[in-house]
Parts: C-alpha cells; structure tokens; sequence
C-alpha cells in the first residue's frame, strides 16, 4: 500500500489505520506527532498522535480525547472541522481533522483582515458560552479563504475557574495572571497583543518573566501607530469590562455601531486581606527566611489570594517557586521536591548526586540507615535550595493546601527553617486552619467591593448586606449564592444596572443551589453519580491516572468525562475536582470524616469498585480515619468475596493508617477481619497477632468468643492441639446464644 511505503522510510512515524494513505509527517513535538493525509472519505486531514511515552498516562489520553470533543462543538469556518477518533495499531490515540496548510499568522499579514476573521470567530464561540483560553500567533493559520484558529487544549467553558495560570505569558490578559475565571474578555486582550504585535513589529510588553507580568499588570499600553490604534488600546484594557467584546470588534471593523454591552457577572476583584500583604511585603523586603502561613476556614480565598502573593513576588523582582500539596502525592515529599527542582532550575544550577537522585525519586546513600539517610538527604537539598535563593537574588516559594502536605514535607520544611535561617527565601503557605489567620471572612465594606467588581457597577440596595448573611463572609460561597442567583432570575441585568426582583432572597439560595445541582446529578448515570460521591468523600483532587489504574469494571475516566461535560468536575493538569456546591448535594458542608461517610459511604458501598477506587484514593491522603475507614470497609467486602488475599492487603493498610484516637469498636472492626483474611490466607503468625489484637480490647461476648474460635483454628493447624483445645473450651463458655456454643463443640470434635 502506498500508506506502508511512505512509511517504510521513517519506521518513527506511527502507523495509522489502513484507510489512511499518502501520509507524511507534518511535525513532531513533546506531546506527540501531527501527520498529514488522506483519509477513507478522500478528505485532506491533519492527524494529531499522542506520543508513546504519554499514551500509557490517563491525563494525557484525557486531554487528547477532550480536544476532539471541543472542536466538534464547532460548526464555524474559522476553526478546523474533526472527522475521526481512534487507536492506532500500537495503542496510541489519535484524532484527525481538516487540514489548514497555511502559515502561521504573522509579519506580512494585514492586521485588519486578521482582526475580523479572527474576531469573527471569537464571536461565534463566546456565543456558545466558550473561551478560547490560548490566543497566539502560533495558533493561527492562514488558510485558504481566511485566518483559522487551531489548538484548543485550553478551551473551555466560560466563567470556570483557573485551576491554574495557563497560556502563554506574553498573551495573558491582567485577570489571566491573577487566576480570576476564565471569562471571553481574556481572548479579547490576546487578540490587541497580536495586533499591537502585526502592527509595531513588537511584543507590546517583553523582558524577562517579571518584566512581561509588570507590563501586563502595570504598565501603560504603549501607543499604536495607524488606524487601528484606538481599538488596539481598547482590547489591551487592564480591566475586562473596558475591552470590547468580539462582536464589537467585527462591527467596528466593518464601520457599523457596536451592539449594546449586555451586562453579565465579572470576575471578582480581590479585596481586602491588607494584613496578608503587609506581612508578605515585609517578608519579601527582608534577607532572611520568612514564613507566611495564609490560614483560614475552607472558602475563605487560600489560592486566590496565594496567587495574589506570586504576582507580588514576581512584581518585586523575585523569582518564584511554587507546589499544590495534593491528597494523591505520589512520592513521598513530593511538594517539596517540586519545590526545590523548581528553584535549581530557575538559578541554572545542577544539583549533585544525592539531591537528583532524591529528586527522581531514585535511591541514594543506601549505606546509611533510614533515619541518618533521610537526615543527610534533607540538608543537601536544603542546602542547595539555600544556594538557589542567593544565586537568583531571592526566592519567593508558595505552597497550597499545605494542610495536606505529607509528613516528609513538613520534616522538610522545618529543617530548612532550622538550618537555613539567612537564606533569602520568603514562603507563603495557605492552609485550612479552625481560627481565623491572615484569611477572616469578608466584613460588610469587603462583601461591598467586591459585589460591585462582580457586577461591573453599584449593587442594588441591600443586596450586599443579604448576600453577607446568607454566605457568612466566604468568598466561596458568596460567589456561589451570587451565581445561583442571577441564574435562577433573582438578579437581573438592565441597560444600565442590576434589579432584585420582588421576593428573591439570596438567604435561600444556598439551598436553592442543593437543589440545584441535585437536579442536574438526576440526570446522570449511576455510575456518574457514584463516581461523584466518590469526589465527595475524598478531599483533594481525583487524580485521572489513578482512575484509570482503578478500572476494573468500568472507565472510569469516561464517567469523568460524563460528569466534566455536566459541569460537576472540574477536570485541569490531569486532575478532577467536584464544582463548588456540589458536596452540598450530600449535605457535606465541613470535611469531617464522620459528615462525609455518613451520608455518602453507602452509595459508594454498593458497588464493589467504586468503594475500592474511594479507599485507594483515601490511602493516599493524610486522613487516616477516613483511610481506615475505608480500607477496613473494602477488606471486609473483599473478604466477603473469598479474596483473603486482597483482603489482607487492605484490612493491614487499614490497621496502620488507623489514627491513635481510634474507639474500641473502630479498632475491632479492623482486628477481627484481618484475623480472619489471615487466617484463610494460610498466614498463621499474622493471623494469631490480630486474633490476640482483638482479644486485647476486651470485645463484645459474641465477638470474642469469635476470635477465640478463629484463634483455636490456628492453633490447631499448626498441630497444638492442647492450646487449641482450650481455646475452644473458653469460646464455648462465653459464647452468648446456641449458635456459637455448637460451633465452638463441633470443632473441639
């Protein structure tokens, strides 16, 4: 065929579907390969191939997948039209789509054609409630009739939250920076930066990082020579409500009157928190470690106002290094290594043999015992963070969710605290903490402006104040009731301001969004709903790869999907989160163990994965009652399967996560069955121990004449028939009902 001969000559490329021919490599990057060819339907097509090396992660095939059924949401002649998704031979994942040969846009094209076509299109698809999110040259290719836009990995629905900065940093609009949600406005800004960039053959703020962050944040737009200048100045605004929106550009263009602003809720400004930047400011003036622990009640602002704290760091000149602090870490230290890979790169200093190895993940020093290894470790790389911060002039390290930091973390943290006190390293750490810290609720002014930066103007009279009292000063859950009730019609957009309609009270919209989202679970199916209880149970983020290693019975990354496209996951950087409110559905409103599993263990309990998925994610968090206690629930399940084996591997992770406090009954209710998955495993010796575990904590009648039962059996196949003997004697003596006296008797037998 002509598809295999093509090929013969390069075996790299990687073969396609026989009804794919005359295909040749277009171009090869990190993320995989784009192929040229004609497909079964005579159709000239691109082909985008994710690489080996990432087709094995769920992350990666997740984000593949997810680009396809992005642009197959499009039926506009400025993106590319997807034809076909599917698996190569070798098990990479593929889509293909038409081909735009053209060149990228660039020096030579004229910046008025490309404005229009480009605006027509942004047009179109903020229309459908999306925003591009990645708006650069590189992604816009001049096809034949007009300027296409390629390249949606970052496109997603308007008014979702950033998870994280994404983009490229000279396109960035100011709110993009400050990790405000995504709204069309930020295209609106990429789109002036490429035009100043066609027109004045320059980037209109360019430099190192900080520098780029400064002007976008800061600095005066620089003038635009020519006609364009006006509308260019307008799209580079600092605030989004002063952009214009695409629909105004495309009249503009075409010197016709721009349609009316339709009013619309704005991305919150951050307000308040003077105390916060005080102290980050004294830290980043000082020349010596400086901690900041950003601490509060879960919805109070941590991450919002961490990224307030990076955007400070980087505007004084401070290089940055920053690490989320997942329930799902991986490695042990896994933060803090992020941290310091981070801060050696950014000095351009390569660390040496002990601390790359412990970077990787490697063993090192395997001579030393663990406690002198790990010491030794701990102070190379603390030395070498040191010596990052000086080379770099100072560095500024943030961590977030620090609450969920791992122990090898922690140790970490405080040796280089203990032994690095002159290291210029200013750290900011936002933390759940039960007493208010440098994050307190919102107060009446803060609720004030931050309620007029959210609708763009004044608020009606009182709303405010209601607001305040129904969120009890959480940002969270201010944006949430505020969100709730504009969609339910409570708050509606004028010509010129906002109406609180007659009877609408936002004291009720918390339960109102319940209700809501219940109604929108309703209509999904069994799996999805488990899936998000799942979410419910777990804190932290679902990490995507962990999913798809759970898979036994379903897919579980396609329920993601499932959950992602009804706007209850939050999916970003191959992890998923549930969408704020939807915990509520559960009646989940602080993450107690016993709240959660109350109400939610039984859903996810009915089905045998769904309850091994929950505890396997639970292990790999810091909470070790809700650890034990659903490792202990899947041990018990897998015991009740005949699975000893499998049993005995979750009862034991169960026993060992079980925190010092536990209560008697908690403790039993591991002890016993882990006896007996031993037992039934042929591991006499583990079994014996639990069964002496159990009896030391003084159970119940019944249960322990159970265990001296369970304890007599083994006894007895390790041929000590005295000692069994007995053992069945007193279990027959305490045994409280008939049933278990003739057991204890049939076996003394």
């Amino acid at each position: 065929m002509e598809h295999e001969a093509l090929l013969s000559g390069d075996p790299a490329i990687p073969s396609l579907p026989p009804t794919f021919t005359q295909v040749a490599l277009l171009g090869r990057g990190a993320f995989g390969e784009v192929l040229r060819a004609i497909d079964g339907a005579g159709r000239r097509v691109a082909v985008k191939i994710l690489a080996p090396a990432l087709a094995t992660r769920a992350d990666m095939a997740w984000q593949l997948a997810d680009e396809f059924r992005r642009l197959g949401r499009l039926d506009h002649p400025g993106f590319p039209r997807v034809y076909e998704r599917g698996m190569t031979d070798a098990g990479l994942p593929f889509y293909s789509m038409a081909l735009v040969e053209g060149p990228a846009v660039g020096a030579g094209h004229d910046a008025s054609r490309v404005l229009a076509d480009l605006a027509d299109a942004l047009a179109y698809l903020h229309g459908l409630g999306m925003v591009h999110g990645d708006l650069k040259p590189e992604n816009v290719l001049a096809g034949p009739a007009r300027f296409m836009i390629l390249d949606v990995g970052l496109m997603g629905a308007a008014g979702r939250p950033r998870l994280e900065v994404a983009g490229s940093l000279a396109y960035l609009a100011p709110e993009a920076l400050r990790r405000a949600p995504v709204e069309p406005a930020a295209d609106l800004y990429a789109l002036g930066v490429m035009a100043f960039e066609l027109i004045e053959g320059r980037l209109p703020f360019a430099g190192s990082a900080g520098e780029i962050v400064r002007g976008h944040l800061q600095a005066p737009v620089p003038p635009v020579a020519g006609p364009l200048g006006p509308l260019v100045a307008r799209l580079l605004a600092k605030e989004p409500a002063d952009r214009p929106t695409a629909a105004a550009v495309r009249a503009w263009l075409a010197g016709e009157p721009e349609p009316p602003v339709v009013l619309g809720l704005r991305g919150g400004a951050f307000v308040g928190r003077e105390a916060m930047v005080t102290a980050w400011q004294a830290a980043l003036a000082g020349r010596r470690l400086d901690v900041v622990e950003l601490g509060g009640a879960p919805g109070l602002g941590k991450t919002r106002a961490l990224e307030e704290l990076r955007l400070a760091a980087q505007l004084a000149g401070r290089a940055w290094a920053g690490a989320a602090c997942f329930s799902d870490a991986g490695l042990p230290g896994a933060p803090v290594r992020a941290v310091v890979a981070q801060a050696l790169a950014l000095a351009a200093q390569p660390p040496d043999a002990v601390v790359a190895a412990w970077l990787a993940g490697e063993p090192t020093l395997a001579d030393l015992e663990p406690t002198a290894r790990q010491a030794a470790i701990f102070a190379a790389a603390a030395e070498a963070l040191a010596a990052a911060a000086v080379a770099v002039d100072g560095l500024a390290l943030g961590f977030d969710d620090w609450h969920l930091a791992d122990e090898t973390s922690q140790a970490f943290l405080a040796l280089v605290r203990r032994t690095q006190p002159n290291a210029p390293l200013a750290v900011a750490m936002a933390l759940n903490a039960p007493e208010p810290g440098l994050l307190a609720p919102f107060g009446e002014a803060e609720t004030q402006e931050w309620l007029a930066s959210r609708l763009a103007g004044t608020p009606p009279v009182g709303l405010a104040e209601a607001l305040g009292t129904a969120a009890g000063g959480s940002p969270l859950l201010l944006d949430l009731t505020l969100e709730h009730l504009v969609a339910s019609g409570g708050l509606v957009p004028g010509p010129v301001g906002w109406t609180l309609q007659p009877g609408a009270r936002p004291v009720e919209a918390g339960e109102a969004l319940s209700r809501a989202w219940a109604q929108r679970l309703a209509g999904l199916s069994g799996k999805a709903k488990r899936l998000a209880a799942v979410a419910a149970i777990v804190p932290g983020a679902l990490p995507l790869p962990v999913l798809a290693s759970g898979a036994r019975l379903h897919d579980y990354v396609t329920v993601a999907e499932e959950l992602a496209a009804a706007g209850v996951l939050w999916i970003q950087g191959g992890r998923a989160r549930l969408a704020p409110g939807v915990p509520a559905v559960w009646r989940l409103p602080t993450p107690g163990v016993s709240s959660r599993l109350a109400t939610v263990l039984d859903r996810v309990s009915r089905e045998p994965d769904d309850l091994l998925l929950a505890a396997r994610l639970a292990l790999q968090g810091n909470d070790g009652g809700l650890a034990a206690r659903l490792a202990g629930e899947a041990g018990r399940r897998t015991l009740a399967l005949a699975a000893p084996a499998a049993a005995l591997a979750w009862l034991r992770s169960a026993l060992h996560r079980l925190p010092a406090t536990a209560e008697v009954g908690e403790r039993l209710a591991i002890a016993l069955p882990l006896a007996e998955a031993a037992r039934f495993a042929d591991q006499l010796p583990d079994a014996l121990e639990a069964y002496d575990l159990a009896l030391a904590l003084a159970p119940p009648p019944e249960d322990a004449a159970r265990a001296l039962i369970g304890r007599a059996k083994c006894l007895q196949m390790q041929g000590k028939y005295p000692e069994a003997l007995a053992g069945y004697i007193e279990a027959e003596a305490l045994a409280p009902d008939e049933g278990l006296k003739a057991r204890a008797a049939a076996s003394m037998a």
